[in-house]
């Protein structure tokens, strides 16, 4: 796919196809978001520019993608969300749709399996009813952004699991230094002392640096939306803070990061979307 196909996530890029079959042109995105309109409205006048062949190669790559069996990326999801899909299947269909997954996906539906005193069978050819299957079963997944996607979301889904996290308190730690620019050093000391060690640095550095009213102001807020839900620890700030830098991806960026949490960490980040 065309570069400024690849940078829309994955619920732009099925508006992109519906207003590209439809033969919409790029003023029929006003409607979408201002940042995915934009990505929107790039990817259909790049579409536009190319010759007939390679305009329907293109639109063909693309609804191949959006119609894959099982998501982009799969086993960069989190264990967690995997067995949250397989554990409301019955035996017959986690049986059935896991032989042939990667191998992330097939040792969470063995444990599922295990777990119900069942296991892993040995299965034939693949057939359009598997195929079926494993569509509908993961049809709650979004694909990750492995290949192209908003740049954020595929650079935050590169990393670890732990180096995520790790990445969302230290945005959390920043932002909280950030709000008290020009706050008391004792104030400040307090601060970095209440978030540990680890990220007590990156408090008192982003105090120290100094910000403008804006983002001061901007961080202020943050803090005090995680204070009022009683999580104004780094993760709690650094998940608003993820959430509100994410904004302008689009929703499927947005869940892609979420899926590469923990569940609980993930619902937390789309909460604070929703918050927004």
């Amino acid at each position: 796919m065309i570069a400024e196909v690849e940078a829309l996530a994955a619920d732009e890029r099925g508006a992109a196809l519906g207003l590209l079959t439809a033969g919409a042109d790029s003023a029929a995105v006003f409607r979408l978001a201002e940042g995915a309109g934009a990505r929107c409205r790039a990817a259909l006048e790049a579409l536009a520019a190319l010759p007939d062949a390679a305009r329907a190669a293109e639109r063909d790559a693309l609804a191949a993608w959006l119609a894959a069996p099982v998501p982009e990326g799969l086993s960069a999801v989190h264990p967690g969300w995997i067995r949250g899909v397989l554990e409301r299947e019955s035996t017959a269909v986690v049986q059935a749709v896991a032989p042939g997954l990667p191998a992330e996906v097939v040792q969470v539906a063995d444990e599922v399996l295990r777990a119900r005193g069942g296991r892993m069978e040995v299965r034939g050819p693949e057939g359009p009813g598997v195929v079926a299957a494993r569509r509908r079963t993961f049809a709650a997944l979004v694909p990750m952004p492995t290949s192209g996607g908003p740049p954020l979301a595929r650079a935050l889904c590169a990393s670890s699991g732990a180096a995520l996290l790790d990445e969302i308190d230290r945005r959390g730690a920043e932002t909280l230094g950030r709000a008290l620019a020009g706050a008391p050093d004792a104030v400040v000391a307090r601060a970095a002392a209440g978030v540990g060690a680890a990220l007590a640095p990156a408090v008192l550095a982003a105090a120290k640096a100094g910000a403008s009213a804006e983002a001061r102001a901007a961080a202020r807020a943050l803090v005090a939306a995680a204070s009022a839900k009683g999580t104004s620890a780094a993760r709690g700030v650094g998940l608003r803070a993820v959430a509100r830098a994410l904004a302008d991806e689009g929703a499927g960026a947005l869940v892609a990061v979420a899926q590469r949490l923990p569940p609980a960490v993930g619902e937390a980040l789309l909460a604070c979307a929703e918050a927004r």
